[in-house]
């Protein structure tokens, strides 16, 4: 088996591309391969000051590179619109897009419209930027999607009776749900754009069990962090590797549409990027087709991905 690396990146002089949490973690190591292989990045993150500092750290490696900051917040259907609307005036193509920010398992907490805080920011966030993001990519010849899912959709469920888990709150099974939720939206897309007359292709990608921020940001108890600072080493791989299948997906010519990438290892924990394994709750049709409806109801946001579509909502 070849090992794909950041190296079999084609030259991408010319191409345009949006990175949401671009300022640490995978998306920072996404941005980084990037712009080292002459696409302009725009790094789309919530706080900007960070972005600043990020950006800064890859010009000091690429001094050449091409990165845009930009401020979006998931968490915010107002914030998505202002950023929405600001790429759509100045930029006339978009090659690609990479669905990657999220949070992981954190006390319960809603975004600004109500929604619980994993659902609205990993899911419904990206459902609507992509949505509102879709003229422009529509008329880029051969534009990706790429919406970062993870291991943990292999678990996941999607609680169509309280996808916001209101009655019974779980870190865990909402952080689970949101990601099945990522992987759903990304084959149901991909099934929608192959009905269609654009070249615009969506696939979905892991990282892995990957040491990024995430991870840090969980605050555990003592004894859980110190076990972590003992396991992390050996259980995780850096984020420079996690970002690999991301990579591979957006970049590679051997990839196929509507598919799953992550690591080759052992569980997809680790190692270089292949097919991944997906779950069969994923495979369900109908219930892929009744999230992108709720999520569309939720949102208040029509996505139309057909050209016979009467309008794009958008």
């Amino acid at each position: 088996m070849k090992k794909w690396t950041s190296k079999d990146i084609p030259d991408l002089s010319g191409k345009q591309v949006i990175v949401t949490g671009a300022n640490s973690g995978l998306g920072y190591e996404i941005s980084k391969a990037l712009v080292e292989k002459h696409a302009l990045v725009i790094m789309a993150c919530r706080n900007t000051d960070s972005g600043e500092s990020a950006k800064q750290r890859i010009l000091s490696h690429s001094p050449k590179a091409k990165l845009i900051v930009k401020s979006l917040d998931l968490a915010s259907l107002e914030s998505i619109k202002a950023f929405s609307e600001a790429i759509r005036l100045e930029y006339n193509r978009i090659h690609l897009l990479i669905n990657n920010a999220g949070v992981m398992a954190p006390p319960h907490g809603e975004t600004k419209d109500g929604f619980e805080l994993q659902f609205g920011t990993n899911h419904i966030g990206h459902f609507v930027l992509t949505a509102k993001l879709y003229p422009l990519l529509r008329k880029t010849e051969d534009s990706r999607i790429v919406t970062v899912s993870s291991i943990a959709s292999h678990n996941g469920e999607i609680h169509f009776e309280d996808v916001n888990f209101k009655a019974n709150y779980n870190r865990w099974k909402t952080y689970q749900q949101s990601k099945l939720a990522n992987l759903m939206f990304s084959m149901e897309l991909n099934k929608r754009l192959e009905t269609s007359n654009f070249k615009t292709r969506a696939y979905a990608a892991h990282p892995g069990v990957s040491d990024t921020n995430l991870f840090k940001n969980m605050k555990p108890n003592w004894f859980i962090k110190v076990l972590g600072n003992l396991l992390m080493p050996i259980i995780t791989q850096p984020a420079h590797k996690g970002a690999l299948p991301i990579l591979y997906a957006a970049t590679s010519p051997d990839v196929n549409p509507g598919n799953f990438y992550g690591p080759h290892g052992r569980k997809e924990h680790k190692g270089y990027p292949k097919e991944a394994f997906v779950p069969e709750a994923a495979k369900i049709e109908s219930d892929r087709e009744k999230l992108w409806d709720l999520t569309e109801n939720l949102s208040n946001t029509k996505f139309q991905v057909c050209e016979g579509d009467k309008k794009q909502d958008a």
